[in-house]
């Protein structure tokens, strides 16, 4: 993949357009087609708690009304006229009962999803739509806190030795082959085929440090996001839930931890 040139996001009317925000400056970076899926609140409203094909009971009855997702279309349509990108909003159609599949069917012909970070009202909004679009569309996403630059001058790649790292750092090759500086960050002393990952990296030439970072005694995603920001890294790419999805939904984890706080965008794919 030469570069990321198809992007979806999914706004709903909390938050949308700030969503939207985000996606068109990575479009603008990439000089990438957007497309934007305007969803209703009750569509996107299951128990943030729970993965989307573990969610047991139907979503919330939060109904918004079709006036109310009319006008973030036209918005949207307003600020896109005003931007430099290729863009297409979609036809809504049938309302997404099976939440997650219906959403993957609609975002897994892009190269990269972009959402943004949010007020903690819409935390559990935007942690469905993230969670049906890495389990069903297999499309790696773009996570943005609000205000953070589409860059990838610096990026940090958490490496643990892992199938689900290197699934992220494939995923990211784009970004990689992009960056001025790549630095691979592992935490403790010892972590299988870092070697290997370097030798992989310079054959596509791309030219990597890898950084050991202390341990600590603290949580594994404020290391990881701790030493990126500290390292100057402008966004951190990632493998995403590397355990079960019932223990990661009930325990939580490295990814919903970033998810929820990170400083910076991060990349995930799984």
């Amino acid at each position: 993949m030469s570069g990321f040139k198809t992007i979806a996001t999914a706004l709903t009317p909390r938050g949308g357009i700030e969503t939207l925000e985000t996606a068109i400056a990575w479009a603008e970076a990439w000089d990438a087609h957007l497309e934007p899926f305007c969803l209703a609140d009750m569509q996107a409203n299951m128990p943030p708690m729970m993965t989307p094909d573990l969610v047991f009971a139907a979503p919330l009855p939060e109904p918004t009304g079709d006036e109310e997702i009319a006008a973030l279309e036209m918005a949207a349509r307003d600020r896109l006229k005003d931007s430099s990108v290729d863009w297409e909003i979609p036809p809504r159609g049938e309302p997404l009962a099976d939440f997650g599949p219906r959403l993957a069917r609609r975002l897994r012909f892009a190269d990269l999803v972009v959402l943004a970070g949010g007020g903690a009202d819409d935390q559990g909004r935007r942690e469905t739509i993230f969670e049906a679009a890495l389990y069903h569309s297999r499309v790696p996403i773009l996570m943005a806190p609000p205000g953070a630059a589409a860059g990838c001058a610096h990026v940090a790649v958490a490496w643990d030795g892992s199938d689900t790292a290197l699934a992220g750092l494939r995923a990211a090759m784009p970004a990689l082959k992009r960056a001025e500086r790549v630095e691979v960050l592992s935490i403790g002393d010892e972590v299988a085929d870092g070697p290997a990952l370097l030798r992989m990296l310079a054959r596509h030439d791309i030219e990597a440090e890898h950084v050991m970072l202390p341990a600590g005694g603290g949580r594994v995603s404020e290391a990881l996001a701790g030493g990126a920001q500290d390292r100057g890294a402008d966004l951190l790419v990632m493998g995403a839930y590397g355990h079960a999805r019932l223990r990661q939904a009930i325990l939580g984890g490295v990814t919903r931890d970033l998810v929820r706080a990170a400083p910076m965008p991060l990349l995930m794919a799984r």
